[in-house]
Parts: C-alpha cells; structure tokens; sequence
C-alpha cells in the first residue's frame, strides 16, 4: 500500500489537490525524467512545494492552491535548473489569485533569465495529447529531477472543472498515456504543440484536470499589463508598491474589475448596448466586455446572469463552460 502524506487539501470528487507540504509526497507516475529539450526552459519551483512557468521574465504563473504558506515575503522560486533544490533563488514580491480559477500570478522581486513559455489563447482540441511535468514524487519517495509524461485530453469545460478549494472554473481535463500527476505537481504546465494550455490542479490514478489557461488569459493579461498571445490587448497591470500581499478572491474585489474594463456596451456587432426596457433591462453582451460574478446582460432575445468572471464566453453557446445562467426570456 502506497503512503500518501503531506497533501494540502485531501479528496474532492475522485481528485487529489496536488499541493504537498511536507513529507512524502507522490507525484507523476511512470513517465520518465525531462531533459532541456523537453522541458520548457521556464519550468520553476518554489518553496511552497509547487512547481510553475515563467510566463515573463518577472511573473510566474502557478496555481491558486499553491499559497507557499501564505506569507509572500518568505516565499522564493528556483529556475534554471531541472533538478530540485538547485538554480538561481529568486524573491516574490507580491501573489495575485484568480477570483475563481485555480491559478495564481507571482511577481518576482528580480528578472528571471530563463526564456518564458508561450501561453496558448485556444483550449486543446479532445483526444489531443500533452506533456506534464513536475518535481513531485513517483511513488517510490521525492523526485529529484523534474520529470515529465504524456497525457490525453478528454474533456474540455462544461462538467470539466478545476477542483481546488472549492473552484469550479472551466479545465482541461485528461487521461494517463504515460502517466499522470500526482500530489507535488501542483501548479505545473500541460503543454500542446509547444504552448501551455493548463495549470496542474487535481489529479488521480485515471484522470485529472488543469485550470484552462485560455479561460483565464484576459486576468493573466490584465493583471501583469502584458500583451501575452499579440491581440494588442492587455488591461491595467497590477500595481502593489508596498507591502506584498496574497490578493485572493476572499481578500479584495477581484483585480480585473478595475476602471479600465468594459462591464457593458454593444455586441459583437458593434450595436450600443440598448435595453428592452422593463423587467429585461439590461446591456447587451459585448464579446470585449469582462463580467463577474452577479453580472446580468440580454443576449439572443434571454436574459443572462454571469456565474463567475468571464470575458469572450457567448451566453448560451457550448463553449461558455456553464459561464452564464439562462435567468429569463425576453
């Protein structure tokens, strides 16, 4: 019987939340060691047990759950090096959570020198398959070298959620090819076709789900004031001149709902937002526009109400990912 000690979170709905703290921890399973060619040269890891990506010489993207123990001053990432406790140290100088999905922004004190991933703006297709890596275990104690393994995707959003704390934002959900992530993993990149589609969230011994890097994008480039996929759109960066601090969804209102979003106006079609008047008034919905959670808009003669934060995702279509909920017809 394999021990399994040391996870954050324990079991929600058939998945672990990959966090580790201390002890014994079992990561990737089967698979084999990554070697710098296979690996991104942004692959980092931090303090808190998790592991994470460059996405900018100054910002690593992880995921949310991975928290370092709360206390930002204290955390430091290494990179450069594929095998743990090795590289360059690097400070943290502030943590931003996404309001709903499990992933997380650290702002780095210095530049990395590394080379960033590339972040995909489209969700993988199904059954198109990926590489996973991470520096948790493989069942027979801590690994020492980051490893790596393929996956197939086998649900996009909809029922395919991330599952850490409670989140339920649109994933990408996968299946063991070679093997599969495991508690220690947390926070590591799913890459398709050389650009990275997901967050390492939850995982088992048959299945597990990545935060989706598409559906969090417009946060990602609003928060870092990065244009990150050449759409020209960024958003206001994150501005924390003095203490660090974890800007959680609990904390604050959330960071993209700043005086620079668009929260109303026309369609896609250019139109101006008019309302039907009465107890269907409300702006139409703009394919710009970023809305949160409580968010009500007319779109296709309905009225919809959005469930979480969520930009680009048209009400009713298959591929919103349960963002909205159909409130009334008009």
């Amino acid at each position: 019987m394999r021990r399994r000690i040391g996870i954050a979170t324990g079991i929600t709905a058939g998945f672990v939340v990959l966090a580790a703290v201390t002890g014994s921890v079992y990561g990737i399973e089967a698979g084999e060691n990554a070697t710098t060619e296979s690996a991104p040269a942004g692959m980092v890891h931090f303090n808190g047990g998790c592991g994470g990506t460059l996405i900018h010489t100054k910002w690593v993207l992880t995921a949310a759950h991975c928290k370092g123990g709360g206390d930002v001053k204290k955390m430091t990432i290494r990179t450069g090096s594929l095998t743990r406790g090795q590289g360059t140290v690097l400070g943290v100088r502030a943590s931003h959570a996404h309001p709903q999905a499990d992933i997380r922004l650290l702002e780095l004190s210095s530049p990395a020198e590394a080379a960033p991933v590339t972040l995909a703006d489209t969700d993988p297709a199904v059954d198109a398959v990926g590489d996973i890596f991470g520096w948790g275990g493989t069942g027979k104690g801590s690994a020492r070298e980051l490893k790596t393994a393929q996956v197939r995707v086998t649900k996009v959003g909809g029922t395919c959620v991330d599952l850490a704390d409670g989140d339920r934002a649109p994933a990408v959900c996968v299946t063991q090819v070679t093997g599969m992530a495991r508690p220690g993993d947390s926070g590591g990149p799913l890459m398709v076709d050389g650009k990275q589609v997901g967050v390492t969230s939850t995982g088992g011994v048959s299945r597990a789900s990545y935060a989706s890097v598409a559906n969090a994008l417009p946060w990602i480039e609003q928060t870092t004031g990065l244009d990150l996929n050449g759409d020209a759109s960024t958003g206001a960066p994150a501005t924390n001149d003095t203490a660090p601090e974890d800007t959680s969804p609990n904390d604050t209102a959330p960071a993209e709902a700043d005086a620079g979003a668009t929260t109303a106006g026309g369609d896609a079609s250019g139109s101006s937002g008019a309302t039907n008047g009465g107890p269907c008034t409300a702006p139409a919905w703009d394919r710009r526009g970023i809305y949160t959670n409580g968010d009500v808009v007319l779109h296709s003669g309905r009225r919809w109400q959005a469930k979480w934060w969520t930009r680009n995702n048209e009400p009713g279509s298959p591929t919103a990912y349960g963002a909205w909920q159909n409130a009334s017809p008009c």
